[in-house]
């Protein structure tokens, strides 16, 4: 369930609060977990309705300093793929789900 406190727009960004603050939130070294990272807020940016070139400049600035240096393909991977679930049926997340039926 949404909160219309965190789907407000920051004033200073334009993005929803909680999408402001989930781009705070990239992995630092020596925890794993950046390109999945990448992936979930390219995902979240998206929903926001952020652009794609806006969406790589978040994300690289984001994941900076996140203590290893990204290969070149990562956020445009990140972008395509998250792009993917949203646009394309079929293409995986909730709506893919089936139920479990035992054998």
């Amino acid at each position: 369930m949404s909160s219309p406190v965190l789907d407000a727009p920051c004033p200073k960004s334009g993005l929803p609060a909680n999408v402001q603050s989930f781009l705070t939130t990239c992995p630092r070294r020596p925890k794993t977990g950046v390109h999945t990272w990448l992936f979930a807020t390219a995902l979240r940016l998206h929903r926001a309705q952020v652009d794609k070139k806006e969406i790589a400049q978040l994300l690289e600035a984001a994941s900076a300093n996140c203590g290893r240096v990204l290969t070149p393909q990562e956020i445009p991977d990140a972008i395509a793929n998250s792009e993917r679930i949203l646009t394309e049926p079929g293409a995986g997340g909730m709506a893919e789900s089936r139920p479990w039926i035992p054998k």
